[in-house]
């Protein structure tokens, strides 16, 4: 059973894309994945949903360490969207990093649901379906 409709996977590693997406599928966690390995041109393809009739994804899984926009770049470029147009939305940091740093920054984030160290497994999925299918 699908928990969520549209899932966004931002990382600038193929083979993360490749083997996150694989697990999000496996676990049917959601309906449709859409990866980017830019967070620039997500960002783009999530502004366009306001003229576009493109759904907002209900889950985000963001990297951190990425070239040309990083995740927290991302998340400050995204948060005035997701205001104006009162989406909700799970964003997940998703990262292996294990750095406490970024793990207290990801905190300061309240568009954050949560931060994930890679790998994503079937069970953290898991988790997250059951704490907050009910929310959305």
């Amino acid at each position: 059973m699908t928990s969520f409709d549209t899932t966004l996977l931002i990382d600038d590693e193929d083979v993360s894309i490749l083997i996150c997406s694989r697990i999000i599928e496996h676990a049917q966690f959601s309906k449709k994945t859409i990866n980017f390995t830019s967070a620039k041109e997500a960002l783009l393809h999530l502004q366009s949903s306001d003229t576009t009739n493109i759904k907002f994804p209900d889950v985000i899984f963001l990297d951190i360490n990425m070239p040309v926009m990083n995740g927290w770049e991302f998340l400050d470029s995204l948060r005035e969207q997701i205001k104006k147009r009162k989406v909700k939305c799970l964003i997940f940091i998703l990262s292996s990093s294990n750095n406490s740093k970024d793990k207290e920054k990801a905190k300061t984030y309240v568009e954050v649901t949560g931060f994930i160290e890679k790998p994503l497994t079937i069970e953290k999925l898991k988790e997250i379906s059951r704490l907050y299918i009910r929310r959305n």
